[in-house]
């Protein structure tokens, strides 16, 4: 299953397949294309996630597809939560990083945090080849694969048997509010474990072609200052969660470069376009099949893709 959707499905879910399969076709069929790699060689489709309690967006759900020469295929499918661009530096990129994907350790570059791991989302809506040592806009949000709630943090160091005790250098009290560990291991997926204080909560649903999906968005005071965090009710135990509270959260972090894309990526009739232009035989022989989702599509999107493909490699149709 794709990072992120653990963090709401709850594991052994008879519907799981159905409802990752229907968050990927959402999107690949109802979305819009955004962004291109260079050379047309990805596909970045976007959706919004409307909250139906509220009718307000709240994030996206993002497809990088692969256009292959007989079909367009979809690599992998995320999520992201609204918020504000953040300013980080990215200064190592980690082995689990692939084309399709990249892990990076991280710090704010406004307060020099600790490291921390980002995981990248429409990374290709940036044209840099090389994005270590680099800084970056991206939006950040975290989704958890852990969730312990304490009533503040002294509970959370006595269950560590940390008390206050004074030496000679000054008081030892334990764990800091600030603390943060990454595991960053050669394989698996790198996450960040990181300690936050509860300011706000919100419950989502979301209604997807045949499936709806809830989840809560907690806003935690961290090291990065103000998270957004997702986090489902019948995957972790949130029942004393309120205001105030302290939280241990084990979470991938996204790192969303669709913030702050290079214009010559974007989709749209406002900005100026890749040069590079693709094989007129290649693009007119470009169907549509979400393979990795067994979904197919209609012959409508698949003309619009076709479309999108041609405008985003500055290719005219010919006149007969």
């Amino acid at each position: 299953m794709a990072i992120g959707f653990e963090s709401f499905i709850k594991e052994g879910d008879k519907n799981e397949r159905s409802i990752v399969g229907d968050i990927v076709a959402t999107c690949s069929s109802k979305g819009n294309v955004s962004f291109t790699s260079k050379g047309v060689k990805y596909l970045m489709y976007e959706y919004p996630l409307k909250d139906q309690r509220t009718g307000k967006e709240f994030g996206l759900i993002t497809d990088l597809v692969k256009v292959e020469k007989d079909k367009l295929k979809v690599c992998y499918c995320d999520l992201t939560i609204s918020t504000k661009p953040k300013r980080i530096h990215l200064y190592k990129r980690l082995p689990a990083s692939d084309e399709i994907k990249e892990y990076y350790l991280a710090e704010d570059t406004s307060c020099h945090t600790p490291p921390f791991v980002v995981e990248t989302v429409n990374r290709h809506a940036v044209r840099d080849e090389k994005l270590e040592d680099s800084d970056v806009n991206v939006g950040i949000s975290a989704f958890a694969g852990k969730v312990l709630v304490y009533d503040n943090l002294d509970e959370y160091n006595k269950h560590f048997d940390f008390f206050p005790m004074d030496t000679p250098e000054g008081q030892v009290v334990g764990f800091s509010r600030d603390f943060v560990i990454t595991n960053d291991e050669d394989s698996g997926d790198p996450y960040t474990i990181f300690l936050g204080e509860v300011l706000n909560t919100k419950d989502v649903k979301v209604k997807l072609t045949e499936n709806e999906i809830e989840f809560s968005i907690i806003e935690v005071d961290c090291f990065l200052g103000t998270l957004k965090v997702v986090a489902g009710r019948d995957c972790f135990d949130l029942s004393k969660l309120e205001k105030g509270k302290l939280l241990e959260i084990s979470a991938w972090i996204k790192a969303d470069f669709g913030v702050d894309p290079a214009p010559e990526a974007i989709v749209d009739g406002r900005t100026k376009k890749t040069k590079k232009a693709q094989d007129d035989e290649n693009v007119d022989n470009v169907v549509t099949r979400l393979a990795d989702a067994g979904y197919d599509v209609s012959s409508e999107l698949t003309s619009k893709v076709r479309k999108v493909i041609k405008k985003a490699a500055g290719i005219r149709r010919k006149k007969n």
